[in-house]
């Protein structure tokens, strides 16, 4: 009975200690979307419609963590982490390192694609609190030199249905060319297709023998021809100048494929 005893007190022990354990990782702060706080404030500053965002370095506003989610069931927390460039993906918080009234939870590393993964292969990543604030989180960067960097995060609040919180410019891309007409011009100044229509279900309308249009990454707008017998892609680099958009062509060849410049009409 005495050997039972102490095992039944060494089991107690050890599950205290793991829910101790468990608690201190969670992050004290209020289940939500974060994004980084000087976004979130440019979009208060600048409405999706502005020609801000026309030209806006995103990479500048979301990279590295573009938006953290955190969220809690059956009294599991998970924590899920967007970096620029690579998707949203459940990261670990492996350890913690409060001190006073600063809270500061380790993280394992977030995935990154091409060359943002370069940059940040040997930073340590971790999420800071202060004061108990359950709307105070910051990502903390700590870099391999021993320079440290934080980025101030903010929770998402609930959006116009119509204007997304796009995280790169290919999102952005794809808000802004739905339910545009536009007329299209060689890049000497010569008019080519008037009134053509880019509506908010992919369909392209006053273009003849194409039917749809997409943005995909990299800030690629393309256009599907509608010969099901040979379905073909015409893509194109999107750059806004000034008011007009210049589109340059990724293929050398076929009837689209040159530099054309589209110019937005009034919304149909």
């Amino acid at each position: 009975m005495k050997i039972l005893h102490i095992i039944c007190i060494s089991l107690l022990c050890a599950a205290t200690t793991a829910c101790a354990q468990t608690q201190a990782n969670k992050v004290a702060v209020q289940d939500a979307v974060w994004m980084p706080k000087a976004y979130l404030d440019a979009r208060k500053v600048h409405p999706p419609q502005d020609t801000f965002w026309k030209t806006v370095d995103f990479a500048k506003y979301l990279s590295p963590v573009s938006a953290l989610r955190i969220t809690n069931s059956s009294g599991q927390q998970q924590v899920s982490v967007y970096t620029y460039g690579a998707e949203n993906f459940p990261i670990a918080v492996t350890g913690t390192k409060h001190a006073g009234t600063r809270k500061e939870w380790l993280l394992d590393k977030p995935i990154f694609t091409g060359g943002q993964s370069a940059i940040y292969d040997n930073v340590h990543f971790s999420l800071i609190s202060h004061n108990n604030d359950r709307t105070d989180l910051w990502v903390g960067l700590i870099y391999e030199d021993g320079k440290k960097d934080s980025i101030q995060l903010a929770p998402v609040p609930k959006q116009d249905g119509n204007a997304p919180l796009w995280m790169h410019a290919n999102n952005y891309l794809a808000y802004y060319f739905k339910g545009k007409q536009f007329d299209i011009y060689d890049d000497k100044g010569t008019l080519l297709y008037d009134n053509v229509k880019t509506d908010t279900n992919g369909a392209i309308e006053g273009l003849p023998g194409y039917k749809s249009w997409s943005i995909t990454s990299n800030n690629i707008f393309q256009i599907i021809s509608d010969n099901q017998a040979d379905p073909g892609i015409s893509s194109f680099n999107v750059a806004f100048k000034g008011e007009n958009i210049s589109l340059q062509p990724e293929q050398a060849t076929g009837t689209l494929n040159k530099p054309l410049v589209l110019k937005e009409k009034t919304k149909y």
